[in-house]
């Protein structure tokens, strides 16, 4: 019996399998066993004609090959080349040691390695386990730049007997360049005209990495602020490249190297649940994920499906989301930075809609997904004045804005060091208490505006977290007054259903 390993991807981590082959005289069979879905079903009919039309002899007798773990399911063509790989070495009546090897690639008929996902994160799972990756050549970038990895690209099934003979030497990964300089955004922050108060609260939200809604007229400059937002973002932290790397690896997403820019996606309002939480055919990370670490901005928010929106409250709670599908149960980190953008009601304008139009149209979002956005704001028409002043002089660029917004994460990443938190945001009840103290007259205005705004307690929270992020803005270490009052002044929303 011969034992090879391959791998196969539990939400955006790689398991190691064990590939057993057993070949034993009888009539000619070949069974998989060891929970494989159809996908890894179809392998024997890819592995059998690979094997012939790379020109070895396909065993006529009875073959098992049994996948372990087996309560572990596997999913996927990656371990197609393991499969061949034990059925290539027993063919050839080599004795080699392969334990030292994990194989993962797709094979086609002709005996070609085609590419696959989840390279990234097999690569950190073969790194961890000291072994040698063996991959496809199509994901040779991908190994690359793991440091410190050791892997063999391969274009055709044939090169897995000069692996097998020890011909073939391994490459070294060695890490990208984590930090440089960030591309050109399609909007600076200098080409918003006007909107001075919209962008102060859109730099508190960068500054501590908070949600944020915006509610205004067609052609107010909602979608324009949003992307505008993503060039204030500071490039990620190493950990965060990593992460998100291995999230579009695993998605099919990667286009060469490293992530190095914050995620921005923006779906369209007819998105399916699927397609915003992930799962499908082989359960794949769906735009909340692929947005972690960035920005997921959705545009006429109303128009969601309601239980589009309402899959977003326990992953903006949690930081991660547990997709549960007949196929299996997987674990996304969904760590964003939620951006909606809404106009007053269906006809566009507050002065065109009644208080019952207002009411109506704000009730497609829900109470308790509200409460989970920290920071609201009305967005109006830039005066006709302003909209005649040449873009560009106006405001600040964006890389100066983007300096002020770094320094604010430093203070964060010092003041929660080991605790696993990143950003004031992701504070949690205790987290508040300890990290948060408020001045007696800004805890009295507090108090005040809980009752008289008839906030709930995860908003009175939730204030507390933005006037953190305004406190550290001005490098203060207790809350004041005014950082409370600002903070209060984001809660636009409430104040309007509560009026309406």
């Amino acid at each position: 019996m011969l034992s090879v390993y391959g791998s196969t991807l539990v939400g955006i981590d790689a398991r190691l399998v064990s590939v057993e082959l057993d070949i034993s005289n009888g009539l000619p069979s070949f069974n998989i066993v060891g929970l494989p879905d159809l996908s890894v079903k179809e392998s024997r009919e890819r592995v059998r004609s690979a094997i012939k039309n790379s020109g070895y002899t396909f065993p006529k007798k009875r073959i098992v090959v049994n996948l372990a773990p087996a309560s572990l399911k596997k999913e996927g063509s990656v371990l197609d080349l393991p499969i061949a790989a034990a059925i290539v070495q027993h063919t050839l009546g080599v004795e080699a040691d392969l334990s030292n090897f994990i194989f993962a690639g797709e094979l086609s008929l002709r005996g070609d390695v085609k590419g696959i996902t989840g390279v990234v994160s097999i690569g950190f799972l073969a790194r961890e386990m000291d072994k040698v990756l063996v991959i496809p050549g199509e994901n040779s970038d991908e190994a690359g730049i793991i440091e410190g990895l050791r892997y063999i690209p391969i274009k055709r099934l044939s090169e897995v007997v000069e692996i097998i003979s020890g011909e073939r030497s391994p490459h070294v990964g060695a890490l990208s360049e984590l930090e440089g300089e960030l591309p050109d955004y399609p909007v600076d922050w200098s080409d918003i005209v006007g909107h001075i108060a919209v962008k102060r609260a859109l730099e508190v939200a960068a500054s501590g990495m908070h949600n944020v809604i915006m509610v205004g007229s067609p052609g107010s400059g909602k979608s324009m602020l949003a992307k505008a937002l993503a060039s204030i973002l500071p490039p990620m932290t190493p950990q965060e490249i990593l992460e998100v790397t291995k999230i579009y690896s695993v998605a099919g997403k990667l286009e060469g190297g490293l992530v190095l820019l914050r995620p921005f996606r923006s779906p369209h309002h007819t998105t399916s649940d699927v397609a915003l939480c992930g799962g499908g055919v082989g359960l794949k990370p769906g735009e909340i994920t692929l947005a972690h670490c960035g920005v997921l901005f959705l545009d006429e928010m109303p128009e969601f499906k309601r239980n589009v929106l309402e899959a977003l409250r326990q992953p903006l709670e949690d930081g991660y989301i547990v997709v549960s599908r007949s196929s299996g149960t997987v674990t996304y980190p969904a760590k964003f930075m939620l951006v909606g953008a809404m106009n007053p009601c269906p006809y566009g304008e507050f002065d065109r809609c009644s208080s019952r139009d207002i009411n109506r149209y704000f009730s497609r979002i829900s109470a308790p997904l509200l409460d989970r956005i920290d920071i609201q704001l009305v967005v109006n028409r830039v005066p006709a004045k302003d909209m005649r002043k040449e873009a560009g002089t106006s405001t600040e660029p964006s890389e100066t804005v983007r300096r002020r917004v770094k320094k604010v994460h430093e203070i964060q990443r010092k003041r929660f060091s080991g605790s696993g938190i990143m950003y004031n945001s992701m504070m949690t009840e205790r987290d508040v208490k300890k990290f948060c103290p408020l001045e007696g007259d800004a805890k009295d205005l507090l108090d005040e505006a809980f009752e008289k705004m008839r906030l709930s307690m995860r908003a009175y929270t939730r204030v507390i977290k933005v006037a953190r992020t305004i406190a550290d803005m001005r490098g203060a270490d207790i809350i004041g007054l005014n950082d409370i009052a600002e903070a209060l002044d984001y809660r636009k929303m409430d104040v309007l259903i509560w009026k309406v």
